[in-house]
């Protein structure tokens, strides 16, 4: 498997995002770059990029039309990813799937999260079943 060229990682704060990518560096040797959510920073960004994984809350229930990034800013080549897995398909996702991304919404991180708390205790998880779960209950 091939390891990223490099990462960029946007946050509100420049001086959090500087101590993060400083961080992501030292532990898995790629390059890493810092910027501030600063859309137009952010388009230039999202256009060389491969890869969008929005980690943060924005878009979670009950604010679901909020979005840091807008339908201009995606392209058809990318993959999007939002953690947010209340709604399962944020604003951010509706939008990179309108543009022909591939989206991933935040059910699987929630479901692998939960499942590497269970392998500390010893248990060995269900995958599937969590899944099915989780689907199920965010539904009701």
């Amino acid at each position: 498997m091939e390891k990223a060229r490099e990462i960029i990682i946007a946050n509100r704060t420049l001086e959090k995002a500087k101590k993060l990518a400083k961080e992501v560096e030292e532990k898995t040797g790629v390059k890493t770059h810092a910027c501030s959510i600063d859309k137009k920073v952010l388009k230039e960004k999202i256009k060389e990029g491969e890869i969008l994984i929005n980690c943060t809350s924005v878009g979670m229930y009950p604010d679901i039309n909020s979005t840091l990034v807008e339908k201009n800013m995606l392209k058809s080549d990318l993959v999007v990813m939002d953690i947010v897995y209340n709604p399962l398909e944020t604003r951010l996702l509706k939008e990179a799937k309108k543009v022909g991304a591939k989206i991933i919404n935040g059910v699987e991180m929630l479901v692998y999260q939960g499942a590497e708390a269970l392998k500390i205790w010893g248990i060995e998880p269900d995958i599937e079943l969590m899944r099915q779960v989780v689907l199920k209950e965010l539904k009701q």
